[in-house]
């Protein structure tokens, strides 16, 4: 039980997501009531349905992908370049590999994933790809997304120390870390007039 309202005499419960029973005792006198919030559920849905929907239909960046998807063998295989220097050099031996098959995604080669389980450094892996992107081509424009603000966040914050031509946009600021709030549009917008002002006197 998470809380019970003794003016009403009505208890808040609050299930896991896994779960096989729920022990409630037996009181003739009280109306229980248990209910679910499905609107996260349906807003992950709906995205994952809508990109099988593009994907369905081809709209995307890589031609075929759904096709290549299903039969890996027409994917373009990589042809890795070398790295002479890594900027973190804390990187383990199967975090430099997959950096080095990230930078070879320019060798004509269309798509990589990479798989790690929790709490092995997949972070740390992003944040070395874009910061050797950037070394490597300062005009390049880096687009790093996912479901969760906190695995953006996480990369952002490593990203800003060095880099402040960042823009993070999300559904909701509220969920943002604060160091990621100075990036949202209106707050670079207004950066970008205050040192253009600033530049003109």
């Amino acid at each position: 039980m998470q809380s019970y309202d003794c003016a009403t005499q009505k208890p808040t419960i609050k299930l896991p997501k896994e779960y096989d029973s729920v022990a409630i005792n037996n009181n003739p006198k009280m109306t229980y009531s248990i209910s679910h919030d499905y609107q996260i559920e349906e807003i992950l849905w709906n995205k994952k349905n809508r990109t099988l929907e593009e994907l369905n239909d081809g709209n995307t960046l890589i031609p075929n992908l759904l096709r290549k998807i299903n039969n890996p063998k027409e994917l373009k295989a990589n042809e890795l370049i070398e790295i002479k220097s890594f900027i973190d050099s804390s990187l383990d031996e199967n975090q430099q590999k997959a950096v080095q098959k990230a930078l070879s995604l320019d060798n004509a080669s269309e798509i990589l994933l990479i798989q790690e389980p929790p709490g092995t450094g997949k972070t740390t892996t992003i944040t070395e790809i874009v910061k050797q992107l950037m070394k490597r081509h300062r005009h390049y424009k880096i687009l790093i997304s996912s479901q969760s603000n906190q695995a953006v966040d996480n990369v952002l914050e490593k990203i800003a120390k060095e880099e402040d031509k960042i823009l993070r946009i999300g559904n909701d600021e509220k969920k943002m870390r604060e160091g990621a709030k100075k990036f949202v549009p209106q707050k670079v917008l207004n950066k970008i007039i205050t040192d253009t002002r600033e530049n003109q006197k």
